[in-house]
Parts: C-alpha cells; sequence; structure tokens
C-alpha cells in the first residue's frame, strides 16, 4: 500500500522539467559554460529552419490559393474558420506537414522554452549568489541594528548588472533583493 501511494505521489512530477533542473544543470555546467549550451542551441535552431523549415514552407506555399481575401465581419469566427479551412483543404492534406513541419514548430517551440528556463535559471543561481555574499559585503543584521548597504555590494551589483542583458528578470530580483536589505 505505501508503494502505490509514492507511486500516485511520483505519477504527478513524471513529466515534469522545471526550474529546479533548470538551476541544477546551471549550476552542473557553470555560469561561465552556459553560453556554449545556449550557442549549440541556437544553432540547432537555425539549421531547423535552414534545412527543414523552408524547403516544406516552400512546397507548401506552391499549394496556396493565389488570391485570399478575409471574410466579411458578419460570418463571425465560426465562419471565417471555415471560410479559410475550405480555402486550404489542398494544404491541409499534405502528408508531411503533420509529421515533419508541425513537429519542427513544436521543436522550436520547445528550444524558446529552454533558452526562457535558461534565464530564469541564472537569474535564480546569480541571486543566491548575491544571498550567500551578504554577510561578507556588508548586508544583514548584527546586534539589532542594520548594517546599510555597503559600496561592495553597489560595486558587486554594477558589475554583474553590465553583463546582464536589461530583459533578464536578475535585474528586477537584484532591486528587489537590496531594497528589502536596505527596510530592514
Amino acid at each position: 500500500e505505501l508503494t502505490n501511494a509514492f507511486a500516485s505521489a511520483a505519477q504527478l512530477s513524471q513529466s515534469f522539467f522545471g526550474l529546479p533542473h533548470m538551476e541544477s544543470f546551471i549550476r552542473l555546467v557553470g555560469i561561465s559554460n552556459l553560453p556554449l549550451v545556449i550557442n549549440e542551441c541556437l544553432q540547432n535552431m537555425e539549421l531547423k529552419v535552414q534545412n527543414v523549415l523552408v524547403p516544406y514552407i516552400r512546397e507548401v506555399s506552391t499549394g496556396m490559393p493565389p488570391k485570399s481575401s478575409l471574410p466579411f465581419y458578419d460570418y463571425g469566427t465560426s465562419g471565417a474558420y471555415g471560410y479559410f479551412q475550405l480555402k486550404m483543404k489542398e494544404v491541409s492534406e499534405y502528408p508531411d506537414l503533420i509529421s515533419q513541419v508541425f513537429q519542427q514548430f513544436r521543436e522550436w517551440g520547445n528550444s524558446i522554452i529552454l533558452l526562457s528556463l535558461f534565464d530564469l535559471g541564472v537569474s535564480l543561481v546569480n541571486v543566491n549568489h548575491i544571498k550567500q555574499a551578504a554577510p561578507f559585503l556588508g548586508i544583514g543584521k548584527k546586534k539589532d541594528k542594520v548594517i546599510p548597504v555597503s559600496k561592495h555590494l553597489k560595486k558587486f551589483t554594477s558589475t554583474i548588472l553590465k553583463n546582464v542583458p536589461e530583459s533578464s528578470l536578475f535585474l528586477k530580483e537584484v532591486a528587489e533583493f537590496t531594497k528589502k536589505t536596505e527596510k530592514h
């Protein structure tokens, strides 16, 4: 009975891949080697586009109707869907569309999500590094007094922020962390 309980609990996260895995991967590979992994991922995506998607899209575009206009607004959503479904009947019956083209789009989407997880994972690892270094940089409580953010932390965060893109979640987390430490 205990085995069944563990099996049912493990089944919930059986196909889960998320931030904890990415954080472990980044710690294993190291932040300095992460650009190599990202570069390989981007090259793989580029090869998929050039070698697989472009030839199929060219072939599918030959089956497209020569002239296509939008249906009237009065048809509504279901009418517009039916209109395009009839116009694109030849294209939708293309045999390799589902097996090749849609699969490549799925893999492309998975790669984009993986890159997004890399960004979040690097942000978490960097914030954890700052939290671990905080006592050595003069941040924290000491005899019920709050030590203000030192010059060292400002230099530390400014050098990190120079190397991180502005779209990164890391910037927001560093700003929130420094505000929290200044309040306490």
